[in-house]
This record gives structure tokens, C-alpha cells and sequence, in this order.
């Protein structure tokens, strides 16, 4: 049986000894992740000592999955122990709850009894009218030959829609992030799944992107792309492991984790440059034959990689992309050289109206613009976009009193920015004394 006990109740204070000193946090570790650490091994040593055989444990965050066998009846948790009465054998049998409830109860009394501080609620596939236990964005049963399967699972009052064809990213951007969710949803559906189970998952994905707005010739590229993707991560993963291509379907941390870093660390300068890797996967060319869909929007020219990217204003449909691209691989022949064309991202809705609703004055601390302003009334230290004026109290005064014809304490500038980032960098760079600090200059 497969059980799902959750966190309910996480209350009371306390405080956490190791060795007679406190345990020292990580910056990316919670007190609460902790806890939940030492409760973990502490389960599992509770399992062990009661003799209780575990298939699999599993924890994501404050929910929990045991793989267990059902406990016979008449066993129950008294508190310190699993043991066995005749006289609860007798009830058990005569309430006529199922093997998978019986073992939920105990457990979770089990569970409850480690941290006084922490309190459990549990669900089995006996709950669930398909004997289905939901796990995140997965649905896991045991078969009839008593195997573990699983499948795609969307919640109840899960959006029918997906990224919008509407949205400010680019058309490009759009497809990719589309194309990785149909590959999410058929790795977490099981290989040995029906096809019919299979089918009828994307054709839920496929109704979402048209009412999304996608046209069917863009819903026919994002699965028929993201289902071949899908198909090259399993033959990568049937790979034996001592092969340069081999990457298992479901990655985990301990994974090649020396060029896992190095390529993060490579990608902010060669992101763009992934022709070594199509080279060798080459996913987008075994396209079912008679499949008329969109074509890729830029395909490299023979035996020449990209140098570097060239951005293109957002255009609807992007139509200077598409002109561009076609012309692209003509030139580079000429040049010796190709450009990565990348799509900018529209403007979004917000920005095209003016913030009327916000309030004149921050009134914070740390806004140089709201505590040093000579004006009483709004400030809009958060409006983007403007034209400011900075003005030494000194020469003023001398200015207002001597009528000089040119007034010698006036910075004049812009910045697409509010006014209150800009002029705390201007606060920051004389504190520092930054060579570029205007201030400084002045004063000097």
C-alpha cells in the first residue's frame, strides 16, 4: 500500500540541541527544514526497530509517502510500540475497514507520537474513488500484480488555460516554455502507460493551449516537438552509464555534479552556442514524416556555430524575426559568421497606463528623494521615467544673494528609473567616493 501523511500542526517552541551546543543553520536551511530532518531519521529508526519493512520513504517539504505492507489486524500503536492484542484483532475485524485504513490510523498515531510539537493527518488510495493517491503533479497506485505505477495528475480547479499566445514573451519563448510542460507531463506518466492514457493526457494540454489562444498549427508544433524531446531523454536515459550521452530521465542531485556546474557556470557566455549538442542529439530532425507543422524559426548554417546574438525588437507574430532569420543564413555564408537572433519581450499591459493611484510620498528612511526634498507636497520618487534636478543648498544661497548669471550648483539629468533608485546611487557614490559622483566633483 502507498500512504500520504501531511503536517497539519506545527506549533510550540522550542529549541534545538546538538552535542550540547545549538545546531549552526545554513543560509538556505529554514528551522523548520530541520526539524523535519531529524523527524525523518527518526521515523525510519522507529520503523526499523519495530520491524516494520519498507519498501520506499519519501518527504517533499511537509508531505510524506510510505511504500509499506498493511499491518495484520489486531496490531495497533500503543504509544511506545506496535503490538498485538487478540482483543483488538476481534475489532478490527468486526469494523470492517480495509487493510489501508487500519494502517493509516496506526500510522499516524505513530507519526504524532515522535515530536509532541508536530501533528499528522493521513490519506491512502482507499479514500479516492480511482484508488489513485495524488502526489504533487502525480497520481501513484499499486497494480493487481502488485507494482508501483503512476501518472500525470492535475487538481480539480486547475486553470483550463496555459501561457497565452497574447503575453509580452516572445513567440519563440512561448513555444519552449510550452514544448518543456508536454515534456513534464509525460515523464511524470509511466512508460509502460497505455498509449490511450498517454493520448488522452495531451489532448486535455492540447484543448488548454486553444483556448490560451494558440492556433493548431502552433498546437501541433509544441506537442509534436516536445513528444520527440520526450522520446530522446528515454533513449539518452536506456544509454549504459559509462556512455558521454547518458542522463537519466529523472536527474538527482548527486548526478554529475562537477559539469552540472561548470555548464551553469559557461552558460551566461555561451547559452546561445548549443550547436556540439545538437550535433550529437539532434532531436528536432526525426519528425514524422508528413507532419506539416511550423518549421524551427532559424536553422544553422552547415558546419558554422553561432558567434554571438543579436536582439530583435518584439513584433506581432514576429515578423521581423522570421524576415530576419531568412536573410541570416545567406549573410553569414558572405561573413564567415552567424548571429543567434533572439526576440525581446513586448512591452507589457502595466506600463502603458499611468500610476495614478499611488501615493505622492514614500515617506521611508532610506528615500533620499522624500528626506531631502525642499517641497513639501508629492514627491513620485516611484513614477519611472523623469527628469530631475539636484541643487547645492550653498551656491543657491550664494546664487540668490549675489544674482549671478549662471547658476554654478545645477545637475540636470534623466534615467528611465524612479527617482528613488537613481538618487541613491547618487547617495551611495559619494559615500564611497566613486570618481563619477557628480556630487564630488562639485565639492571638490
Amino acid at each position: 500500500m502507498i500512504m500520504s501523511t501531511h503536517v497539519y500542526s506545527f506549533c510550540g517552541h522550542f529549541f534545538v540541541q546538538r552535542n550540547g551546543g545549538p545546531i549552526g543553520l545554513r543560509s538556505t536551511e529554514s528551522l523548520a527544514s530541520l526539524v523535519m530532518k531529524l523527524w525523518d531519521q527518526a521515523w525510519v529508526n522507529l520503523l526499523a526497530r519495530e520491524g516494520i519493512s519498507v519498501i520506499d520513504y519519501l518527504r517533499y517539504v511537509d508531505d510524506s509517502r510510505d511504500f509499506v505492507r498493511p499491518l495484520e489486524e489486531g496490531i495497533r500503536w500503543d504509544g511506545q510500540n506496535f503490538s498485538f492484542s487478540e482483543v483488538w484483532r476481534k475489532e478490527d475485524f468486526e469494523s470492517g475497514l480495509s487493510d489501508e485504513s487500519r494502517t493509516t490510523r496506526e500510522f499516524i498515531k505513530a507519526k504524532s507520537s515522535i515530536l509532541e510539537f508536530l501533528q499528522f493527518e493521513g490519506e491512502d488510495s482507499s479514500m479516492f474513488t480511482d484508488s489513485r493517491l495524488p502526489t504533487l503533479d502525480s497520481a501513484i497506485w499499486v497494480t493487481e500484480y502488485g507494482l508501483i505505477a503512476y501518472t500525470f495528475y492535475e487538481k480539480p480547479m486547475c486553470p483550463n488555460k496555459v501561457l497565452q499566445k497574447d503575453t509580452a514573451l516572445s513567440e519563440s519563448c512561448i513555444w519552449a516554455s510550452l514544448t518543456q510542460e508536454v515534456v513534464r507531463r509525460l515523464k511524470n506518466t509511466k512508460l509502460d502507460r497505455p498509449a490511450s492514457e498517454k493520448q488522452e493526457i495531451l489532448s486535455a494540454f492540447s484543448q488548454k493551449l486553444i483556448n490560451s489562444g494558440h492556433s493548431l498549427s502552433s498546437c501541433q508544433y509544441i506537442l509534436v516537438h516536445g513528444t520527440v524531446k520526450y522520446l530522446e531523454l528515454v533513449r539518452r536515459s536506456d544509454l549504459p552509464k559509462s556512455h558521454k550521452l547518458y542522463r537519466p530521465l529523472f536527474l538527482t542531485q548527486d548526478f554529475d555534479v562537477r559539469r552540472r556546474k561548470l555548464r551553469k557556470m559557461l552558460a551566461k557566455s555561451s547559452w546561445f552556442d548549443d550547436s556540439e549538442l545538437n550535433s550529437k542529439i539532434n532531436w528536432r530532425q526525426p519528425l514524422p514524416q508528413g507532419w506539416s507543422g511550423k518549421k524551427p524559426v532559424q536553422f544553422k548554417v552547415p558546419a558554422m556555430k553561432f558567434s554571438t546574438t543579436f536582439k530583435v525588437p518584439s513584433t506581432k507574430g514576429g515578423r521581423l524575426l522570421k524576415m530576419l532569420s531568412k536573410a541570416e543564413p545567406r549573410i553569414a555564408k558572405i561573413c564567415g559568421y552567424q548571429l543567434k537572433m533572439v526576440e525581446g519581450s513586448g512591452r507589457p499591459l502595466s506600463n502603458m497606463f499611468s500610476k495614478t493611484f499611488t501615493d505622492g510620498r514614500c515617506h521611508r528612511i532610506c528615500c533620499p528623494v522624500c528626506s531631502f526634498s525642499a517641497k513639501k507636497g508629492p514627491t513620485r520618487c516611484q513614477v519611472n521615467g523623469v527628469v530631475y534636478t539636484c541643487v547645492c543648498l550653498l551656491c543657491d544661497a550664494k546664487h540668490s544673494s549675489e544674482q549671478p548669471e549662471q547658476h554654478p550648483g545645477i545637475y540636470v539629468c534623466e534615467t528611465g528609473r524612479s527617482l528613488a533608485e537613481r538618487a541613491k546611487e547618487h547617495r551611495d557614490a559619494l559615500r564611497n567616493k566613486h570618481f563619477s559622483s557628480f556630487m564630488l566633483k562639485h565639492w571638490s
